[in-house]
């Protein structure tokens, strides 16, 4: 029988929303997918393909039934499966290209054939599968053309998302390219069934097991298959929504990113595996010069080195790969900027793994100030901020490096310690600016001296080291010599004219010290020597030197703790009247017996607690402690009439030491009219300075006594002017009366000089019995010495003070 089929309007346009529906839900899952790891990108598109490969059957079966067929349909269920799983198949390998940004630009035809193909495997199959005893034809011109235009409808439905999914056209054309594939679904079966004819018998052959379904039923897996459709658009409608929300979560979080990266003082690149640049933010622009719309898409070798960039990017291909990202560690290079200068910065460099693409992010940081902070550091650790010379701690580390090259090649080094000669009086006479400039002109003229190889160090003040390598002492010492020449030539200052000299001492390497150290603090040895013997010359470090600064500094340490650690003692000779053999006074000495040297003459440690500054609380001790003595004697009943202290030069100057000689003095309970205080002659030299102080010492009742008279700058202005009231003669002038007429003369003049000044004269140094006679005979007023009794402790001249004062207790002559 000859059967025509109609076809139904309403299931032909359910069958093409279908499509069309399917096939945009589906191409949103491919655009979502493109940026997936592989791994959840199969899971994603094998789970959208089956549903496609679903809506693929659901639109063939509808298509049936839309031209009306009233008969029984039997299917074999594994063609069914098949088909289903064969079009699902095909689907997966089309949208998994399409996913694929490579696969999307390469072969968008393979695409298209995957898709065309898994939409006529549903039709064909079930059409083969069908036990109807039917005959059907299809015409193969109109197969073969509708195959072309449908293809071509794929391929254009592929083009289309391929712009949408690179962001070459709007979002229209997303839906543009649904329409062509879901039409390309719906009209592959509406033109199958359209060409075929059917003959039939209107028998049915026997099933033979196969799968039996009416309409009805059809209808019905049609129902569940719309059911299970619509529930899917449900569901992408909420995946949708959330996905806009993770995207505007995202879009606000790329904004704040953004924002940090363009306000970020560093430069922050991006660039693929390639070294293309992908993003550039201002602080790059400010760093290198390019603005963004220039930079983008160049190679990264034009702002950094290419050796060292692909040095540092095959350091990177080596390092050890975590959670798929890279990185490296910080390191400094030269960047290029856009002039072509070279900048130093520093490279931070990472990579993210995407999809098995690399991405590059650079972060770079300008360090040009930075390099030259630590630069300026360096100077101000190095060098001598006035002379721009190499400091204390620069030379050092010279001297040790040299040492250790010395070791290895027998080399000799001599250091030179050089000081200036009363450079303080330059600093108090023309200003400290002036003193600045001279000893920059100095330092200049000093390293002219110089080799290529020796080096000229400021240490401090006026004191600098210089140190030549390869050296003997007589190179040295020639250069030494070269030095002073230069300094001593006058220094034009200004408008001034200024003079100055230098002291050099010198140690030379191994023979001197073994260490830095050692031959630095040597050669300041040496030049404190060239200083002692007048300065304006070189000295070279000795063994004999040594011993005499290590004595030098053993008492000075000693001098520290002396008092405290009782050393300190004090002794009294007596003073004798020359013609009654009667002990008028006594005059306390200072004796220190130091637990290592034994007895130090106060010859040697007097000017080293001048020099020290302990000479004040030394001095304060004595005088303290003889007053108490003499106020103890005096109250035992001794008739002594005074008490002689020496008074430092350093001490009768400092300020205040008339009031402090007083307060002493309240506390012993003496009479300032019994302390007879002796002044040398080096402390009235600047009668300005000491008058005042004479004069305010005078008024409160203290006697003044000029000691060592003769042997200083004597002069007879300072006898007239000053307030004195004793004249002592020194005991050189009495130890040769016996034997020189000169002196005879000498003691003679100055007893006569003092009477007729009305002062009275004490002769030190009295040994013999003939120097007692002789002034006995110019009736001088008193005299002390060995002939009657040497210093002794105060034990021992207690007992001369307590008893009788007769010559049978003493050395004195009958």
């Amino acid at each position: 029988m000859d059967l025509t089929l109609g076809h139904n309007l309403i299931l032909l346009t359910l069958s093409l929303v279908i499509a069309v529906l399917s096939s945009s839900i589906s191409l949103f899952f491919v655009k979502r997918s493109i940026h997936m790891d592989t791994k959840h990108k199969v899971l994603w598109l094998v789970a959208r393909s089956v549903a496609f490969g679903g809506a693929i059957w659901v639109v063939h079966f509808l298509t049936m039934l839309a031209y009306g067929m009233r008969m029984i349909i039997s299917e074999s269920l594994t063609a069914l499966l098949f088909s289903i799983f064969l079009s699902s198949t095909l689907s997966f390998l089309g949208f998994y290209l399409m996913s694929s940004i490579k696969g999307l630009i390469r072969k968008p035809l393979l695409s298209s054939l995957f898709l065309t193909m898994s939409i006529y495997s549903v039709s064909f199959i079930c059409e083969q599968s069908m036990e109807m005893n039917p005959l059907f034809l299809h015409a193969p011109f109109f197969a073969g053309g509708s195959l072309f235009l449908f293809m071509t409808a794929t391929f254009l439905s592929v083009q289309f998302f391929r712009r949408y999914a690179h962001g070459e056209s709007k979002k229209q054309h997303v839906w543009l390219s649904a329409l062509l594939l879901g039409g390309v679904i719906a009209g592959v079966n509406f033109s199958r069934m359209s060409a075929m004819n059917f003959l039939s018998t209107g028998n049915l052959l026997p099933l033979n097991g196969k799968l039996e379904m009416s309409q009805n039923a059809l209808f019905v897996m049609i129902g569940l298959g719309i059911f299970t459709f619509i529930s899917l658009m449900v569901a992408v409608a909420n995946f949708e929504k959330k996905m806009k929300t993770t995207q505007s979560t995202s879009a606000l979080e790329n904004k704040i990113y953004r924002s940090i990266v363009e306000t970020a003082n560093d430069a922050v690149v991006t660039a693929d595996r390639n070294g293309r640049i992908l993003s550039w933010n201002k602080a790059a622009e400010a760093t290198f010069g390019f603005r963004e719309a220039e930079i983008l898409k160049q190679p990264l070798s034009l702002i950094f080195s290419s050796p060292i960039l692909e040095n540092h990017l095959t350091d990177m291909e080596t390092a050890d790969q975590m959670d798929g990202t890279w990185k490296t560690p910080t390191m400094e290079l030269e960047g290029i900027h856009k002039n072509g200068d070279t900048i130093p910065v520093e490279l931070s460099l990472s990579s993210v793994n995407n999809d098995s693409e690399i991405y590059f992010t650079a972060i770079i940081r300008d360090i040009t100030e930075r390099l030259k902070d630590k630069k300026r550091i360096e100077h101000l650790v190095f060098k001598d901020t006035l002379t721009n010379l190499p400091n204390r701690r620069m030379v050092q580390d010279h001297i040790t490096s040299l040492i250790k090259h010395s070791v290895d090649n027998n080399d000799g080094i001599a250091v030179m310690f050089m000081d200036l000669d009363r450079f303080k009086h330059i600093n108090d006479v023309y200003g400290h600016q002036a003193g600045d400039q001279l000893l920059t002109d100095m330092a200049k003229r000093s390293e002219s001296c110089l080799d290529d190889g020796d080096m000229i160090a400021r240490l401090a003040g006026d004191e600098f080291l210089i140190v030549l390598p390869s050296s003997t002492p007589s190179e040295a010492n020639q250069k030494a010599e070269n030095i002073i020449r230069k300094v001593t030539a006058p220094f034009q200052i200004s408008d001034s004219e200024i003079y100055i000299s230098c002291s050099i001492g010198i140690s030379m390497f191994p023979e001197d010290a073994k260490n830095t150290s050692e031959l630095i603090q040597h050669a300041d040895t040496a030049m404190y020597t060239a200083k002692e013997q007048g300065g304006t010359q070189v000295c070279f470090y000795t063994d004999e030197i040594n011993q005499v600064i290590s004595r030098k500094v053993l008492l000075e340490s000693g001098l520290r703790t002396a008092i405290e650690r009782n050393e300190m003692d004090i002794f009294y000779q007596p003073q004798v009247l020359t013609n009654e053999n009667r002990i008028v006074g006594v005059e306390a000495l200072l004796r220190w017996k130091h637990p290592k040297l034994g007895m130090i003459s106060p010859v040697e440690f007097i000017p080293l607690a001048e020099e020290t500054k302990l000479i004040g609380p030394i001095g304060e001790w004595t005088i303290d402690r003889a007053c108490r003595q003499f106020a103890h004697w005096l109250s035992q009943g001794a008739e002594v009439e005074q008490l002689s202290l020496n008074i430092s030069a350093v001490q009768f100057l400092q300020r205040g030491f008339p009031t402090t000689l007083w307060s002493i003095l309240k506390k012993s309970g003496l009479s300032p009219d019994r302390i007879v205080l002796e002044i040398t002659e080096s402390v009235v030299q600047d009668t300005s300075l000491c008058l005042p102080i004479m004069k305010e010492l005078k008024e409160m009742g203290f006697q003044l006594s000029l000691d060592d008279f003769g042997t200083g700058y004597s002069s007879l202005q300072y006898l007239k002017e000053l307030p004195l009231d004793i004249m002592k003669i020194d005991k050189s002038f009495i130890q040769s009366v016996p034997f020189s007429d000169k002196d005879k003369a000498i003691v003679e003049t100055i007893i006569n000089m003092a009477s007729l000044l009305d002062l009275k004269v004490v002769a030190e140094g009295v040994e013999t019995v003939e120097q007692l006679r002789f002034l006995q005979e110019r009736h001088a007023t008193a005299y002390q010495g060995y002939w009657y009794s040497p210093p002794v402790p105060e034990d021992k001249i207690s007992e001369n003070l307590l008893i009788e004062n007769s010559p049978t207790h003493l050395n004195a002559p009958s």
